[in-house]
């Protein structure tokens, strides 16, 4: 079971969000905001190295949950080292208590030569 499912699939099908305004920046700490306030704080980033590509992100929320990992679709836009969600905080709450906890064990560190020669063959 996808326990994002309550979201619109595309950005298309949530009204009154932008299009992607272009990269964005990830930072370790940095806040997590829905649109009607802040989720929590960014812990991890989950790569995957073929592509060279973000395709989730761990998030520690700030209230009443471990650690949770979210698709990279659930992002709207970043700013600094904010990253702006197109959902509720109440979606987020949703989807958070539905989601895989984030267990280090089941992710591995990246392998940086291998992200900087996806990189360079896009």
């Amino acid at each position: 079971m996808n326990p994002w499912a309550h979201v619109p699939a595309t950005r298309a099908e949530a009204p009154g969000f932008a299009t992607d305004a272009g990269p964005l920046r990830y930072e370790r700490g940095g806040r997590v905001f829905a649109t009607d306030g802040v989720v929590g704080t960014l812990r991890q980033v989950v790569v995957d190295e073929e592509r060279g590509e973000v395709t989730m992100l761990v998030v520690n929320p700030d209230e009443g949950f471990e650690p949770v990992v979210l698709p990279v679709d659930l992002i709207e836009r970043g700013a600094g080292s904010a990253i702006f969600l197109r959902i509720t905080r109440e979606q987020f709450a949703v989807g958070a208590a539905r989601s895989p906890r984030y267990e280090r064990r089941q992710f591995a560190a990246a392998n940086l030569k291998r992200l900087a020669r996806a990189a360079r063959a896009v």
